[in-house]
Protein backbone atom coordinates (compact mmCIF):
# COMPACT_ATOMS: atom_id res chain seq x y z
CA UNK A 1 0.00 0.00 0.00
CA UNK A 2 0.98 3.65 -0.92
CA UNK A 3 0.19 7.13 -0.21
CA UNK A 4 0.34 10.14 -2.77
CA UNK A 5 1.46 13.00 -0.52
CA UNK A 6 2.73 15.19 -3.34
CA UNK A 7 2.59 14.88 -7.17
CA UNK A 8 5.31 11.65 -7.67
CA UNK A 9 6.07 11.27 -4.26
CA UNK A 10 4.40 8.12 -2.43
CA UNK A 11 4.73 7.23 0.91
CA UNK A 12 4.80 3.65 2.19
CA UNK A 13 2.51 2.37 5.00
CA UNK A 14 5.39 1.17 7.34
CA UNK A 15 6.93 4.49 6.83
CA UNK A 16 4.12 6.69 7.72
CA UNK A 17 3.78 4.43 10.49
CA UNK A 18 7.56 4.58 11.51
CA UNK A 19 6.20 8.63 10.89
CA UNK A 20 3.63 8.63 12.64
CA UNK A 21 5.43 6.81 15.79
CA UNK A 22 8.36 9.45 16.17
CA UNK A 23 6.03 12.30 16.18
CA UNK A 24 4.09 10.38 19.25
CA UNK A 25 7.40 9.89 20.57
CA UNK A 26 8.35 13.52 20.43
CA UNK A 27 5.38 14.15 22.43
CA UNK A 28 3.27 17.15 23.72
CA UNK A 29 4.29 19.60 26.24
CA UNK A 30 7.05 19.71 28.52
CA UNK A 31 6.35 16.71 31.14
CA UNK A 32 10.20 15.73 30.89
CA UNK A 33 11.29 19.13 31.34
CA UNK A 34 12.97 19.68 34.54
CA UNK A 35 11.05 22.53 36.72
CA UNK A 36 11.59 25.93 36.11
CA UNK A 37 11.96 28.87 38.51
CA UNK A 38 10.29 32.37 36.58
CA UNK A 39 12.92 34.57 36.80
CA UNK A 40 12.47 38.32 36.35
CA UNK A 41 14.03 41.89 36.64
CA UNK A 42 15.50 45.08 35.93
CA UNK A 43 18.96 46.30 34.49
CA UNK A 44 19.86 49.91 34.17
CA UNK A 45 22.23 51.61 32.16
CA UNK A 46 24.49 54.30 34.97
CA UNK A 47 20.99 54.44 36.75
CA UNK A 48 18.86 55.11 33.54
CA UNK A 49 17.55 53.59 29.99
CA UNK A 50 19.67 51.61 27.65
CA UNK A 51 21.15 53.13 24.42
CA UNK A 52 19.82 49.89 22.23
CA UNK A 53 18.04 47.16 23.12
CA UNK A 54 20.69 43.72 24.62
CA UNK A 55 20.96 40.25 25.84
CA UNK A 56 21.74 39.02 29.12
CA UNK A 57 23.13 35.36 29.15
CA UNK A 58 23.22 33.20 32.12
CA UNK A 59 25.54 30.58 32.34
CA UNK A 60 25.39 27.95 34.65
CA UNK A 61 28.21 27.25 37.13
CA UNK A 62 26.73 24.32 39.18
CA UNK A 63 23.44 22.82 38.64
CA UNK A 64 21.74 22.26 42.14
CA UNK A 65 21.92 18.36 43.13
CA UNK A 66 19.15 16.02 40.52
CA UNK A 67 18.89 19.23 37.80
CA UNK A 68 20.58 19.73 33.85
CA UNK A 69 22.97 21.96 33.36
CA UNK A 70 21.10 24.48 31.16
CA UNK A 71 21.95 28.09 30.05
CA UNK A 72 19.11 30.90 30.14
CA UNK A 73 18.89 34.00 28.17
CA UNK A 74 16.84 37.53 28.46
CA UNK A 75 16.38 40.27 26.13
CA UNK A 76 15.67 43.45 27.41
CA UNK A 77 14.70 46.98 25.92
CA UNK A 78 15.70 49.93 26.25
CA UNK A 79 14.08 50.55 29.91
CA UNK A 80 15.65 47.27 30.83
CA UNK A 81 12.93 44.79 31.65
CA UNK A 82 13.92 41.28 31.24
CA UNK A 83 12.21 37.92 31.58
CA UNK A 84 14.88 35.17 31.46
CA UNK A 85 14.15 31.70 29.53
CA UNK A 86 15.62 28.67 29.81
CA UNK A 87 13.99 25.55 27.00
CA UNK A 88 11.32 28.37 25.84
CA UNK A 89 11.17 32.48 26.10
CA UNK A 90 10.15 33.82 29.51
CA UNK A 91 10.12 30.48 31.31
CA UNK A 92 12.75 30.92 34.21
CA UNK A 93 15.77 28.80 35.03
CA UNK A 94 16.40 25.73 36.01
CA UNK A 95 18.13 25.50 39.82
CA UNK A 96 21.44 26.53 40.40
CA UNK A 97 23.82 28.85 40.44
CA UNK A 98 24.57 31.41 37.24
CA UNK A 99 27.14 33.89 35.94
CA UNK A 100 25.65 36.76 33.86
CA UNK A 101 27.34 38.59 30.69
CA UNK A 102 25.96 41.29 28.98
CA UNK A 103 25.72 42.44 25.36
CA UNK A 104 24.16 46.02 24.58
CA UNK A 105 25.96 46.94 20.71
CA UNK A 106 26.48 50.28 19.19
CA UNK A 107 27.73 48.19 16.13
CA UNK A 108 27.18 44.27 16.15
CA UNK A 109 29.83 41.46 15.19
CA UNK A 110 29.28 41.12 11.65
CA UNK A 111 31.02 39.67 8.77
CA UNK A 112 31.26 42.98 6.76
CA UNK A 113 34.56 43.93 8.60
CA UNK A 114 33.01 46.84 10.44
CA UNK A 115 34.38 46.78 14.03
CA UNK A 116 32.24 45.78 16.82
CA UNK A 117 31.26 48.05 19.35
CA UNK A 118 29.73 47.35 22.81
CA UNK A 119 28.24 50.15 24.92
CA UNK A 120 29.74 48.24 27.79
CA UNK A 121 33.40 47.81 29.17
CA UNK A 122 34.81 43.88 27.36
CA UNK A 123 34.59 42.85 31.20
CA UNK A 124 30.49 42.67 31.02
CA UNK A 125 31.10 40.48 27.92
CA UNK A 126 33.24 37.52 30.02
CA UNK A 127 30.78 35.91 32.91
CA UNK A 128 34.39 34.55 34.57
CA UNK A 129 35.51 38.37 35.01
CA UNK A 130 32.59 40.67 35.22
CA UNK A 131 32.40 41.34 38.81
CA UNK A 132 28.68 40.93 38.97
CA UNK A 133 27.52 38.43 41.91
CA UNK A 134 26.69 34.60 40.65
CA UNK A 135 22.50 34.27 40.78
CA UNK A 136 21.56 31.33 42.89
CA UNK A 137 18.41 30.43 41.66
CA UNK A 138 16.85 27.09 43.95
CA UNK A 139 14.46 24.31 43.78
CA UNK A 140 12.74 26.01 46.85
CA UNK A 141 12.07 29.64 45.64
CA UNK A 142 8.34 30.61 44.13
CA UNK A 143 9.90 33.55 41.95
CA UNK A 144 12.97 35.38 41.97
CA UNK A 145 13.56 39.26 41.06
CA UNK A 146 16.74 41.18 39.75
CA UNK A 147 18.30 44.19 39.69
CA UNK A 148 21.26 45.25 38.08
CA UNK A 149 22.62 48.62 37.54
CA UNK A 150 25.87 48.77 34.72
CA UNK A 151 28.11 51.77 34.55
CA UNK A 152 28.70 53.47 31.76
CA UNK A 153 31.80 53.29 30.41
CA UNK A 154 34.01 56.03 30.47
Amino acid sequence: MTLSLVGRRHVSGACLLLMVHCLSLMGCGNSNRPKTIPVKGTITFGGGPWPKPGEIYFTCVEPEAGYPRKPGLAQFDTDGAFVVGSFTEKDGLVPGTYRMSIECWEVRPNMDGIPAKSYLPDKYLNPAENGLEDVIIKSTDGRREITLDIPIRR
